[in-house]
């Protein structure tokens, strides 16, 4: 039978790995575990996460191209509660732009911790058998506030992600959507062999 498709709240950012430290502390509080999202989902140790992290924002930072040393995240943050157990996900977004009129080759990088908004019901009726998704709050209440936390702790410091690039006959702003930038990591990407290569300058913080 058919589904209906439910949306997620989402957070996106860049931020350095002393920051991303800092955000791997705070779930640790509530006993967050990682579980990579590949077969077997092997449990991944926040040590192992954040090694994994600062390898791809060093790559990405770097003056030269090290794009070959990016790491890719993706992984669950699982939570085990009295009555269940349920998970956020991390994982390491990509940001597209047109260079005069050609998408480029390369990518920006920033990180997404997602949860959804609906739960899977099923349901039988005189079709046969079919699920609906309802609330997620209804069914697991002790998850929203917590990822509402990690969200909030991530904009205390943040900014919306905002850069030009130089076109051929102008300069266009670009403001990738809901995209938040620490101010350190906005010095480091302005940096980056990637602004550099295509000509992009760094808006966000901008005075």
């Amino acid at each position: 039978m058919g589904t209906i498709k439910t949306g997620f709240w989402q957070t996106k950012f860049i931020i350095t790995p002393t920051e991303f430290h800092d955000f791997l502390k705070l779930s640790e509080k509530y006993d967050v575990k990682f579980a990579e999202l590949s077969y077997g989902y092997p449990q991944k140790t926040t040590s192992e996460i954040l090694q994994k992290y600062t390898m791809s924002y060093e790559a990405f930072t770097s003056i030269k191209n090290d794009s070959e040393f990016i790491k890719t995240i993706s992984c669950a943050m699982e939570i085990e509660f009295e009555k269940y157990k349920s998970s956020f996900h991390l994982l390491l977004d990509r940001i597209q732009f047109y260079k005069n009129n050609v998408l480029a080759r390369d990518e920006i990088h920033c990180l997404r911790i997602s949860f959804p908004k609906g739960y899977a019901v099923n349901y039988e009726d005189e079709k046969g058998k079919y699920f609906v998704y309802e609330d997620i709050n209804k069914h697991e209440p002790e998850m929203y506030p917590i990822f509402e936390t990690l969200s909030k702790h991530i904009k205390q410091f943040t900014k919306p992600f905002r850069f030009e690039i130089a076109q051929r006959d102008k300069i266009e702003a670009q403001k990738p959507s809901s995209v938040r930038i620490s101010r350190q990591a906005a010095e480091d990407y302005g940096k980056s062999w990637l602004f550099k290569e295509y000509q992009l300058k760094m808006k966000s913080f901008e005075k």
